[in-house]
């Protein structure tokens, strides 16, 4: 079969694809009973609702466990890695893997706190006081872990720079990586770009289906849209004033 090379032609097609998904889509929506589908999601919503301390109390506790289990196996290895030499390539990687997973689990635990705790300021929730204290406790542990993960990270690499207290703390830890580590960091977050951009669009697809279907209205339109604009905006904006720097030098 022969490759399609007009970008053009390639829009046109991939415009129908998404117009013959959303015929389809709107198709088999139009057969299935939005009244039921929508009493099973209220129902589910309802259920989540009344238990929601029991959601925070779990994702606490195993938050807590992936933390701090990465944390105590890297004190160790630290000590292995002072006592024996000859592995201290492979020891030093597997380190930085484990300090890498318990930041990122930290990091997710603020998004994830502040996402369930949202939910559960609710009048249906019937321990609404619970849930305050388990959304205060997880963010203070984090907070914390993240302060002593970062200094467990200087520590076993004393080239890093910065305090997580401070605003600049992450100019001061790129300025701080060597070339290798940098490359490594801007080749993340141009993908992780890429990947936020398809997940912008195919979340306004979803927030403009769920306004006609269970009539949210228009703010998630909104958010994600500026939420997008933001984004882009930004990545502009740096990489133009990237390249002025670059083009002065």
């Amino acid at each position: 079969m022969k490759k399609i090379k007009n970008s053009y032609v390639k829009l046109i097609l991939w415009m129908l694809v998404g117009g013959i998904i959303g015929f389809i889509g709107g198709f088999i929506g139009g057969m299935i009973e939005l009244e039921r589908v929508e009493s099973a999601f209220n129902n589910a919503f309802d259920f989540t609702i009344e238990n929601i301390i029991l959601f925070q109390i779990a994702m606490f506790i195993m938050v807590v466990i992936v933390i701090l289990v990465n944390y105590m196996s890297v004190k160790k290895l630290v000590n292995s890695e002072n006592e024996n030499d000859s592995d201290v390539g492979e020891i030093s990687d597997t380190i930085e893997r484990k300090q890498t997973y318990a930041l990122a689990c930290s990091s997710s635990n603020y998004i994830l706190s502040f996402i369930v705790f949202g939910i559960a300021i609710d009048e249906r929730n019937p321990l609404i006081i619970g849930s305050v204290i388990v959304f205060l406790i997880s963010i203070i542990f984090s907070t914390f872990m993240e302060v002593a993960l970062v200094k467990q990270v200087k520590k076993s690499n004393p080239m890093k720079k910065g305090d997580p207290s401070d605003l600049n703390f992450e100019n001061k830890w790129i300025e701080s990586c060597d070339e290798a580590e940098k490359l490594i960091i801007y080749q993340a977050a141009y993908k992780t770009f890429v990947i936020m951009k398809h997940l912008f669009l195919g979340t306004l697809l979803l927030v403009f289906i769920s306004k006609t279907a269970f009539g949210t209205g228009n703010l998630p339109i909104v958010m994600v849209g500026l939420l997008w604009l933001v984004m882009i905006l930004s990545y502009s904006y740096y990489g133009s004033k990237l390249q002025k720097k670059k083009i002065n030098v």
